[in-house]
């Protein structure tokens, strides 16, 4: 941790942005239960806390790989898709989204 906190300190001296303005944010982070989800579910986090949306949950798994994947493919973050997260969806059992 010591590391990373060094490189984001020095890269944002650099950039002009000083660290004393950062700020910390305490919330309920639900557990990511499958490996298979690491990556995304982190990106996920990123996301939310980026943009203020803390409600967040492990039943959006289908979305949030999709979403992630047409981010990739536009080379671009969907703000929006953010807003769709603050409601769960319903989930069936073949792990499609309605």
């Amino acid at each position: 941790m010591a590391v990373i906190k060094k490189f984001l300190i020095s890269r944002q001296t650099i950039i002009g942005h000083h660290p004393s303005k950062w700020k910390s944010i305490y919330f309920h982070i639900p557990k990511q239960s499958s490996s298979h989800n690491s990556g995304p579910w982190i990106l996920h986090l990123a996301k939310c806390i980026s943009f203020n949306n803390t409600n967040i949950q492990h039943n959006y798994m289908p979305v949030i790989r999709k979403t992630q994947y047409k981010e990739l493919m536009m080379d671009q973050i969907i703000i929006n898709a953010v807003e769709v997260f603050k409601t769960p969806p319903t989930v069936t059992t073949n792990d499609t989204v309605q």
